[in-house]
């Protein structure tokens, strides 16, 4: 009953021999919890900042944004490795030290990596707000969660911004921030761009969390004054159950101590893992013994789960529909610019990285056109769109990315270069 189980149970149903297995993290779900009539009363006098007995929108974000920083006041730690003094604190010098030690951030050019640093020391002198040249408390919590604080995290969104904003007219439009999210989410006042404003509400999860918020007012407020009495509130309480909104309320209340935690949305209760049947074993073991010498190696458990993977592949995939515009189920070169171009992609990065990424795709395209008929069908087009499924194209893929980390183009990367894609220890199999 290991994650080795369940991939065995997964090979059995895609091979039919049972159901697809529960993920290691999945379970049953829980039904939706409800604000307590309790709670309501315990929460309504410590949002209502102003006093007038109605909550608007504007206060709920306050409050939640307050009690957003309550948790990091009560949980923040300073890195132990950025403390060089053990004070608690953290210097410019200190800040500088790590910097330079880790060779951090070790991508991009040396401008960008100059850009990189003076960021983060423009950030440490907006969060020394009493100027004492080091951060404490509530200061230190803003420079490493700055999306609590609103020019903070301006500071730190608007490098990204213009990165994105390619024509430099100081908004997004759909193809800039294509690669980005949603865009019709972040654009607020629906003007068909987005502002620095709106991406900074956007990157700092502020428009989701305003979002949620809102159906408090719109599902509670029946004399559609645009606030929510306690009546109100109490009487939205069934309304309101499951709802984005009710979480928040309920965390809230957890909080300042009126309640336990509510259960996330998506979470549930735990179930016990499942076992590979007897039946499940004796079927899929010639399936896995590629030989047919009676033993199962490693390397073949390696195959077949390679292999199954892309039989899920062949049955559920197909070419998005943007892209296949003579709707022939295959996908041509001239396709493959015409969409490149339609939508501008890739947006990111200089005009030399851009051209890159193109030429990317269309090495890619080559590579995986086995038969050079000036298409890709069937299994071209799986390797194509999932690289990881073909050993030789997702090498060409990876390759800029290694390169990006490699700062000193040595052909390998230190543990400093990365540091910042994932764990080091995992990555380097032969320990050298």
């Amino acid at each position: 009953r290991t994650p080795a189980s369940w991939y065995l149970l997964k090979w059995a149903a895609e091979h039919g021999a049972g159901q697809q297995p529960m993920r290691r993290h999945a379970a049953r779900r829980l039904p939706p919890q409800k604000l307590s009539e309790a709670q309501a009363h315990y929460l309504f006098p410590l949002i209502d900042a102003n006093k007038d007995g109605k909550l608007s929108l504007e206060e709920l974000q306050s409050f939640s944004i307050n009690t957003n920083k309550r948790v990091a006041q009560k949980s923040f730690r300073i890195p132990v490795h950025l403390d060089a003094n053990m004070d608690g604190s953290l210097s410019l010098q200190e800040l500088e030290s790590d910097i330079e030690k880790m060779q951090e951030p070790v991508k991009g050019s040396p401008g960008e990596q100059k850009a990189g640093v003076a960021l983060q020391k423009d950030k440490f002198q907006k969060a020394d707000i009493d100027k004492d040249g080091k951060l404490t408390g509530d200061e230190l919590i803003a420079f490493f969660i700055p999306n609590l604080d609103h020019e903070l995290w301006m500071l730190q969104a608007r490098p990204l911004f213009e990165s994105l904003d390619a024509d430099s007219d100081g908004k997004l439009t759909v193809a800039e921030f294509r690669p980005s999210g949603d865009f019709e989410g972040a654009d607020v006042d629906e003007n068909g761009s987005i502002s620095l404003e709106e991406f900074h509400a956007w990157t700092s999860g502020l428009q989701k969390v305003k979002k949620a918020l809102q159906e408090i007012p719109t599902l509670a407020d029946r004399d559609s004054d645009g606030l929510v009495s306690l009546e109100e509130l109490l009487a939205a309480r069934e309304s309101l159950r499951g709802t984005p909104a009710s979480w928040h309320l309920l965390r809230w209340a957890a909080e300042h101590g009126a309640g336990r935690p509510p259960v996330r949305r998506h979470a549930a209760r735990r179930l016990p893992p499942q076992k590979l049947s007897e039946a499940q074993a004796h079927y899929l073991f010639p399936l896995i013994d590629a030989n047919k010498d009676g033993n199962l190696s490693l390397e073949e458990f390696q195959s077949f789960s390679i292999n199954s993977n892309k039989r899920v592949a062949q049955k559920a995939f197909r070419i998005p529909v943007h892209i296949d515009a003579d709707k022939d189920g295959s996908l041509s070169l001239q396709e493959l610019e015409s969409d490149i171009e339609k939508m501008q992609w890739p947006v990111k990065g200089s005009t030399g990285e851009q051209k890159a990424g193109v030429a990317l795709q269309k090495d890619k395209f080559q590579k995986a056109d086995i038969d050079k008929d000036g298409k890709l069908t069937g299994d071209e087009l799986i390797a194509f769109f999932n690289p990881k499924l073909d050993h030789e194209l997702w090498m060409l893929q990876a390759q800029p990315l290694f390169e990006s980390l490699d700062g000193d183009s040595d052909g390998r990367l230190t543990a400093a270069e990365f540091r910042p894609s994932a764990d080091f220890e995992g990555a380097d199999v032969d320990e050298n």
